[in-house]
């Protein structure tokens, strides 16, 4: 495929998202999604009648709103999620969307006119740009639902750029019944469940194209849709007997996006170590296997000096410093927000620490830092958005990291640690 014929698909993708999801995504801007609630800002007629000391006391009053609200958010997260009761998420659910539409109409009042910062990966990227900073038998497989049963699978390596069609019948009983039962694998309080939904995306997504992959030993994988949803690495066949999975093929990454492959930073772990473990320590809600985790990092890495909080030093404060730490471990509570990603966030000691936060509150990360985001959901994506995954993992991305370890779904405690 040439530039022009991807040129035109993305087009495509940008109307259909346009037109019949009715989210406007600018994607030239890399804004993508981030804070799409409200919209608020002091209009020129206003700043012409402003005196130059009457709107700097303007600015300073907006930006003291926008602190109040921030910080009354904070508070209303943190204490639902120490004290949120199983079922009660719909009865407060009008009151959290409430605070954060009016956190962002105050955020973006008291930044107007502040440019925004540079995301590299906004501008347009070219085909050969990707392929040129794929590594040595690595190669690209994009998805794409095209409509109920149909999946395109972009291909592109370092010297090839190749689209095959689909047919996984996502819409049959047989086939959803499956994906029902897989769900119930990750509620392990479920009584029945299956995981045979693996060899049924072996079968559909990956024995046709095969052929295609031959001589790769790398893959990254960008979902689309519901196939977010599921561990496609763990796809399954059978070899004599044994079961073996796409990741014991092939090395494995995802990516929210093609673009930011050229952009991406090169894994550099020649720095400190920022840990932030277990901040519910001595609450129901604590996290014993999190202390064992941060230890371990500790000790995996003998050559690296750092700062470890646990319990109550683990905190929001204690992030400021992270533009020194070339690993960033967060091993605590997470909660995503499907259609509000822009607050996804880690629960923290004393506050919450949210994907906004990361965009548009806190320095950048050391170039090419690894971090890991051990908690629930922390790779989970805006499900309005459908060319690119956005979430916690995104935007650490956005913001310098070379590599982010995260989670589809919530995890346990032990497992997490392993």
């Amino acid at each position: 495929m040439t530039d022009s014929t991807w040129e035109r698909w993305a087009q495509g993708r940008r109307t259909f998202k346009s037109a019949v999801i009715g989210l406007h995504e600018d994607v030239e801007t890399g804004r993508i999604a981030m804070d799409q609630i409200g919209e608020y800002s002091c209009s020129d007629q206003l700043a012409a009648l402003l005196t130059p000391e009457s709107a700097r006391d303007f600015a300073k009053e907006l930006f003291v709103r926008s602190a109040k609200a921030r910080k009354e958010l904070g508070e209303w997260l943190t204490d639902r999620g120490r004290n949120a009761i199983a079922g009660d998420e719909d009865l407060h659910q009008p009151e959290t969307m409430a605070r954060m539409k009016n956190y962002l109409n105050a955020f973006r009042a008291s930044t107007s006119g502040t440019p925004r910062f540079d995301v590299p990966y906004a501008h347009r990227t070219t085909v050969k740009q990707i392929q040129d900073s794929l590594a040595d038998g690595w190669g690209i497989l994009d998805f794409w639902r095209v409509d109920a049963n149909t999946v395109a699978i972009f291909l592109l390596t370092p010297s090839s750029f190749k689209m095959t069609k689909l047919n996984v019948p996502f819409e049959t009983h047989a086939f959803r019944s499956n994906l029902i039962r897989f769900g119930r694998c990750i509620d392990a309080s479920a009584p029945v469940a299956s995981d045979e939904i693996l060899d049924d995306l072996y079968h559909y997504l990956f024995e046709p194209i095969m052929p295609l992959l031959k001589g790769l030993t790398g893959l990254y994988l960008i979902p689309h849709e519901r196939l977010h949803y599921l561990p496609i690495h763990a796809c399954r066949r059978y070899v004599n007997g044994r079961s073996r999975y796409l990741n014991d093929d092939f090395e494995i990454a995802y990516l929210p996006s093609s673009r930011i492959l050229p952009h991406l930073p090169t894994l550099d772990l020649d720095g400190e170590i920022l840990s932030l473990a277990n901040p519910d320590l001595g609450t129901p809600k604590t996290l014993p296997f999190a202390d064992w985790e941060s230890r371990w990092i500790g000790e995996r890495f003998p050559s690296l000096s750092g700062d470890f909080y646990r319990g109550a030093k683990a905190n929001f404060a204690s992030v400021q410093g992270w533009s020194k730490a070339s690993i960033l471990h967060f091993s605590c509570h997470g909660s995503s927000e499907y259609r509000r990603v822009a607050f996804s966030r880690l629960h923290l000691a004393d506050d919450v620490l949210m994907a906004h936060d990361l965009l548009y509150r806190l320095e950048r990360l050391k170039h090419g830092s690894l971090v890991i985001l051990n908690g629930c959901q922390t790779a989970t994506l805006d499900d309005r958005s459908l060319n690119e995954s956005m979430g916690l993992a995104t935007a650490f991305l956005m913001r310098g990291a070379g590599l982010v370890l995260s989670t589809s779904w919530s995890v346990d405690d032990c497992s997490a640690a392993e």
